[in-house]
């Protein structure tokens, strides 16, 4: 169970479920009943120091995901 509301559409592809929880990047394994696969703030993934946020839903595309991260304050 995800702590808080998701409030975003989950994207899918080879088994795995990839959601935003707020500005946290989860993905979720179907062939586990769902369990959690991993996690990642968005400040975790960004290059550059700062407060960051996921700016839209992840999008699964040729084995890569892709992530748009928006600069906060």
């Amino acid at each position: 169970m995800l702590p808080g509301v998701v409030r975003a559409y989950p994207a899918i592809a080879d088994g795995l479920v990839y959601l935003r929880n707020g500005d946290t990047l989860v993905c979720l394994d179907l062939g586990r009943e769902g369990d959690l696969a991993w996690e990642h703030r968005a400040d975790q993934l960004a290059t550059d120091v700062g407060n960051w946020g996921l700016g839209a839903e992840p999008l699964p595309f040729d084995g890569r995901l892709y992530v748009v991260l928006r600069k906060i304050g």
